[in-house]
């Protein structure tokens, strides 16, 4: 399911970003999984994507602000992903493109 497709309005632990691949990846199709960020601080979340698929698998890709959590649980906004997809993420492929696994 695309993610704008999707209807979840937070994404939680294990979800998964799948989208075509470009440089630096090697692979016509990349996973990043929202995963536990054991080293956040007062300015970064919990929350973390890291790669989980071919040549950069378990590499750290991008650890979210606290402004991408949501209130009241421990999850991290699906507006704010698409909001700041290409701008903080990964530029390399459109949010639109991107399917959102849950």
């Amino acid at each position: 399911m695309r993610s704008v497709d999707n209807g979840a309005l937070e994404l939680y632990r294990g979800t998964v970003f799948r989208f075509k691949g470009e440089y630096p990846f090697r692979e016509d199709t990349v996973d990043f999984m929202l995963c536990d960020y054991p080293n956040f601080s007062e300015n970064k979340s919990p929350f973390a994507l890291y790669c989980i698929s071919g040549y950069c698998a378990g590499e750290l890709e991008y650890v979210f602000p606290l402004e991408a959590m949501s209130q009241g649980s421990r999850s991290i906004r699906k507006d704010w992903v698409l909001e700041n997809w290409n701008k903080r993420i990964y530029d390399g492929c459109d949010i639109c493109d991107v399917e959102i696994i849950v």
